[in-house]
């Protein structure tokens, strides 16, 4: 049972040049890794498609660096589950607000 996990490879020369808006393990955007303001907009966005996956999939699934992240099966390391965070980690921004998604109820701890 041997999976194997292939990623594209992004030619900086033709493609430009690679951005991560979002980590693995993590629903936060990577704002500070980010170059400008387009850059940004970009990363909300992407949280705010998370937002909408994890609320259409009754909170089982999300795309996550681009990779995909689901529950159960055994296809993804643990660095891509991240599930039980994501309520808690996800800070709805201007797309959410906008598209009328209800913030998640964060715990006091």
């Amino acid at each position: 049972n041997t999976i194997y996990l292939v990623e594209e490879f992004i030619d900086p020369v033709q493609e430009g040049r690679f951005v991560k808006y979002i980590n693995n393990s993590s629903a936060k955007p990577l704002l500070m890794l980010l170059p400008n303001k387009e850059y940004v907009n970009t990363a909300y966005f992407l949280c705010f498609a998370q937002h909408v996956q994890y609320l259409k999939t009754g909170g089982i699934a999300y795309i996550s660096d681009l990779q995909g992240s689901a529950l159960g099966g055994g296809i993804f390391g643990e660095g891509n589950l991240n599930h039980d965070m994501f309520e808690e980690e996800h800070d709805c921004n201007k797309f959410c607000k906008y598209f009328g998604l209800e913030p998640f109820q964060k715990s006091d701890s």
